[in-house]
């Protein structure tokens, strides 16, 4: 299962520093749900909440200036890119406990990355629009 294959075994928050045992995290959908993104694990990381603010994406914003999740096809992966104001050269970073097992970045030369959505590509669903409607 591309994608899922780190969901069970990555032992709780897997944003780079991350502490969080799996039972204080949350799942967080990469493509997110209000943009028609599935409920799989393949579109899923495990995440604190406090991380998981960190890295929801805001269609409103451009993706230059907020994090964005990579998942690395060969590894199942999840490697997270910084905002530019943190990283200018937007150097994508691995938790720590990834790291200790030898793996090197994603590069070109690699299997393509498989990207998450990016803030232009999010549009809220019909679906979301209904639901929130209800809201007001």
């Amino acid at each position: 299962m591309r994608g899922g294959r780190w969901w069970c075994g990555t032992m709780g928050c897997v944003f780079p520093g991350g502490d969080a045992p799996p039972s204080a995290c949350e799942a967080h959908h990469r493509q997110p749900w209000w943009a028609d993104g599935a409920t799989y694990l393949s579109n899923g990381v495990l995440l604190c909440p406090y991380h998981h603010r960190i890295v929801e994406p805001d269609p409103n914003r451009s993706a230059a200036v907020q994090w964005q999740i990579l998942i690395d096809p060969a590894t199942g992966l999840p490697w997270f890119i910084p905002p530019r104001h943190i990283d200018p050269d937007r150097v994508p970073r691995l938790h720590h406990r990834f790291l200790l097992k030898g793996t090197s970045p994603p590069t070109a030369a690699t299997a393509q990355v498989e990207k998450c959505a990016t803030p232009a590509d999010l549009v809220p669903s019909p679906a979301w629009h209904s639901w929130a409607a209800t809201r007001v």
